[in-house]
């Protein structure tokens, strides 16, 4: 991607400016070339929003994989936000995916 660090400036904003930018270069390319920085940029993106750090759980039966965790959040994952969008058929947000997966993570209040 050839933006601006204005443009990509780990908001939620900046989600649509990488959402369309995976929706010009296909989503069969993305998933191929990109998977792993969307990952990464989304997973930053939501780190900020819950002012979390990331992990990375060892003990899974395939293979490690990273998450976020947050002081009200249970384990936010950024991996099935980006799956998410890159598995179905229709345009893709990653906005309202990240923000979604907030929002179902979010521990109620004790």
């Amino acid at each position: 991607m050839s933006q601006t660090t204005d443009e990509l400036d780990f908001s939620y904003q900046s989600l649509d400016v990488v959402s369309a930018y995976v929706e010009d270069i296909g989503v069969e390319r993305a998933r191929q070339e990109i998977y792993d920085h969307l990952v990464a940029y989304v997973g930053e993106v939501l780190r900020l929003r819950i002012r979390g750090h990331w992990e990375v759980n060892n003990n899974s039966p395939w293979q490690p994989y990273p998450y976020l965790v947050g002081t009200m959040h249970d384990p936010v994952m950024p991996i099935n936000v980006v799956w998410q969008e890159l598995s179905g058929l229709d345009p893709v947000n990653l906005r309202a995916a990240a923000a979604n997966e907030v929002r179902r993570k979010r521990e109620p209040p004790g």
